[in-house]
């Protein structure tokens, strides 16, 4: 398995700004160092969190259990079920799917899966059926989903799988069954971890690759944050951006272009101005 205790600020960082209603999706746990702490301590909505290594997948289980064994952390998680099943109802399915079978008391769930798989059948199931469950239950504390995607050798090679995430019939599906307003007012909070040289020019590359090449959008908003040195040319950071909902559902090529198209004329005449 690998952990860094390096990472320990990050890792206290991101603990730090979750809070009870929000949902996190752990692409790359790895033995869990971010997922095991939003659940018991931040005590989050639910922590998806998925490892390809089966050590680590093994360990990660272990970390979860070892940290919610005490009489207290039990008796905590007691204390929701019971508000959970005697306070809301879980509505049918928006999309029907055996790839993952949703229930709000499952608010730690682990997967062994490569990471694009856990994207396209564990997360995408996940989300709409979680947001669903909070619509009609008529949930007031709005969750905000994040999404952290720590395998910075190769993590930027996984961002695609959120455009498109969902297909054409599933997208028709979606907008039929939740709100309009729901769908325009939500953010999937993406945290891309990955290298980069000591050269502020290849940092902006990447974030406009990711604008331009995987979710053709040019508007998106990017940040990127250093996180630390790894070699004397090769530093690590943290890129986060918001995609909508609009970034997943079905978009034909065609489309993509044309939006992509009056974008840049809008950026265009907003210079101008």
């Amino acid at each position: 398995v690998y952990w860094n205790p390096r990472l320990g600020t990050e890792h206290e960082r991101i603990v730090k700004m979750l809070k009870p209603e929000d949902v996190l999706y752990d692409v790359f746990a790895g033995v869990g160092p971010f997922s095991v702490p939003a659940i018991t301590i931040s005590h989050v909505n639910s922590v998806l969190a998925n490892d390809l290594n089966p050590e680590s997948y093994r360990y990660l289980l272990e970390n979860y259990k070892i940290n919610n064994k005490s009489k207290t952390r039990l008796k905590e998680i007691e204390k929701r079920k019971l508000f959970v099943k005697n306070n809301t109802k879980i509505p049918e399915s928006v999309l029907k799917s055996d790839q993952l079978k949703f229930n709000p008391l499952d608010f730690f769930i682990a997967f062994n899966m490569d990471g694009r798989d856990f994207i396209r059948n564990k997360l995408k199931y996940h989300l709409v059926e979680i947001l669903n469950y909070q619509s009609v239950n008529k949930i007031q504390e709005k969750s905000n989903f994040y999404v952290l995607m720590n395998l910075p050798a190769l993590s930027l090679e996984f961002l695609d799988a959120f455009y498109n995430l969902y297909d054409l019939e599933e997208t028709l599906t979606i907008k039929k069954v939740l709100a309009s307003e729901l769908l325009e007012n939500f953010k999937l909070n993406v945290f891309c971890y990955h290298f980069c040289k000591s050269d502020e020019g290849e940092l902006k590359q990447i974030q406009e690759n990711i604008r331009q090449e995987v979710y053709r959008d040019q508007t998106l908003n990017i940040e990127s944050k250093y996180v630390r040195k790894v070699a004397p040319n090769k530093d690590m950071y943290c890129t986060m951006f918001k995609l909508q909902f609009k970034h997943l559902l079905y978009q034909n090529e065609s489309e993509t272009s044309k939006n992509n198209n009056e974008s840049r004329k809008k950026n265009s005449h907003s210079d101008t101005d």
